[in-house]
């Protein structure tokens, strides 16, 4: 395969769809509960529910369908990713996973990433596929545990429909970050072909209305950012690429620098931490490390939903996990 036909392989799962068209949960199968006290088990602290106030205002419903404020893109075009769906399962222990409880979520959606929102319940960020819809958007779990879209996510103000592969953390003092690629899918964004792709985060207090931090790094043909905080208060940051998931550090959060690890191009990167500080990392297989990041080690007989599909795992309060993934409908 050569070096274009990798970069497209990476730009496709990169995408994303919606119709918005919901998928209820089977009535025999119920999932977890997510109440909104503090965790009490591990990974990843990225997604534990905050020691503080949860913030003062929830962000508002609206129907994105009829939103203008949530265009990007060309309305009568269908998008290449409208065979994207979002998958939920359940795990008790974060690593072990069945398939009784593997179920579709949202339908014509791509690169979810989950976490506890600030009404308490479990929220997911996905790339919008609907066509004149594409960019980030956020639904979340309701009281009879079916799905339910919120609204796109606006970044200084507006939808952005070049800002995709949506990587979300739960701060301890309630706020949200987000980290992104901004690419350029609608025409609008001003990457050529042979730049460095840019990652970003950006800050909310209610996860809807983000303002832009700053860029992070730039690494040609990157994608899919994954962030996680270490016990000593630096960070780590995976991201796929053509040659493999890169990984990248920094003391303060804001200004990366790649470490110099890279480890096999076996799916999409997802980034937690067990209770006792050790690393896990999700790809087509589980990677654990105990030094930081520097050196992994296969769990090659562990099952990993989506086998590396956009993964996203979520602590809960309950002691389980929910972990989210995106599946390619052929």
């Amino acid at each position: 395969m050569n070096i274009r036909v990798t970069i497209a392989v990476f730009l496709t799962i990169m995408l994303s769809a919606c119709d918005l068209r919901l998928t209820p949960p089977p009535p025999t199968v119920p999932p977890p509960t997510v109440p909104s006290p503090a965790l009490t088990s591990a990974l990843p602290p990225k997604n534990q529910p905050p020691t503080g106030a949860p913030p003062s205002a929830l962000p508002t419903l609206v129907n994105p369908s009829s939103s203008t404020a949530c265009e990007a893109g060309d309305p009568t075009v269908e998008s290449p990713l409208s065979n994207h769906h979002v998958y939920l399962t359940y795990t008790a222990d974060g690593i072990n996973f069945t398939s009784e409880e593997e179920r579709q979520i949202i339908e014509h959606a791509s690169v979810p990433d989950g976490v506890l929102g600030p009404d308490g319940s479990l929220w997911v960020y996905f790339v919008n596929g609907q066509p004149g819809q594409h960019g980030i958007f956020a639904a979340h779990q309701t009281a009879d545990n079916s799905w339910e879209i919120l609204d796109c996510v606006r970044l200084d103000g507006k939808f952005e429909g070049n800002a995709v592969d949506p990587d979300i953390t739960r701060l301890p003092d309630g706020r949200y970050r987000l980290v992104y690629f901004l690419g350029d899918f609608v025409n609008r964004g001003q990457i050529k072909p042979d730049d460095p792709h840019p990652i970003y985060s950006a800050i909310s207090e209610d996860g809807l209305n983000f303002t832009i931090e700053n860029q992070l790094l730039a690494v040609k043909d990157v994608t899919d950012p994954s962030l996680v905080q270490l016990p000593d208060g630096s960070w780590l940051l995976a991201m796929a690429s053509p040659n493999g998931v890169l990984l990248a550090s920094s003391q303060d959060g804001q200004q990366f620098d790649l470490t110099g690890v890279t480890l096999p191009p076996e799916g999409i990167p997802e980034l937690g931490r067990l209770a006792d500080g050790t690393l896990i990392l999700f790809l087509s297989k589980i990677y654990l490390s105990s030094d930081g990041g520097q050196t992994w080690e296969a769990q090659s007989n562990k099952r990993v939903p989506g086998n590396g599909a956009d993964p996203s795992i979520v602590a809960l309060s309950t002691g389980d996990y929910a972990f989210f993934w995106k599946h390619i409908e052929r």
